[in-house]
């Protein structure tokens, strides 16, 4: 458990992260009615990143896996509505979400 708080696992440990949400679909039309309306809401997102704060300020507290703190950038994409397009060079597959590393 390399750099992780009290000894469990976080994303130090793993070559994996999210850096795209979004929906995938070869329909373009099901992307575009799907995400119109998959969102977080900001609130939502503030409360949850309040919340793992919280539990992982302790060892008494923290989960099994660490998920740590995100970017303030991270954070406000999270809470925006899902319309960055990103379609295969082919068209054939159609995707709308949001980018986490779109401004890094």
């Amino acid at each position: 458990h390399q750099d992780c708080a009290f000894d469990v696992g976080c994303p130090a440990n793993y070559d994996s992260h999210a850096f795209w949400v979004g929906i995938v679909s070869d329909s373009e039309i099901t992307v575009e009615e799907i995400s119109s309306q998959a969102s977080l809401r900001s609130d939502v997102v503030n409360s949850w990143v309040a919340d793992v704060a919280e539990r992982e300020s302790s060892a008494d507290t923290t989960w099994l896996f660490s998920y740590g703190s995100m970017p303030d950038s991270v954070v406000t994409t999270l809470g925006q509505p899902w319309s960055q397009r990103c379609d295969t060079r082919s068209g054939a597959t159609h995707r709308i979400g949001i980018s986490l590393i779109g401004k890094e």
